[in-house]
């Protein structure tokens, strides 16, 4: 499935705030991670973290 370019603002966003405050290059992938699923039953977007402990 995918997703229309304008799903990818929440991980960018994300990623745009962890890169403005200095957090280290690990982090910066880890949120990369992140995967937007679409919910049938409510009709709206979730985010679920995908992240692998550090």
């Amino acid at each position: 499935m995918k997703l229309p370019d304008s799903e990818l603002i929440i991980p960018e966003f994300l990623l745009r705030v962890m890169v403005a405050n200095g957090i280290g290059c690990l982090d910066v992938v880890s949120i990369t991670l992140a995967v937007i699923e679409f919910c049938p039953e409510d009709g709206k977007m979730h985010v679920r973290n995908k992240v692998i402990a550090k």
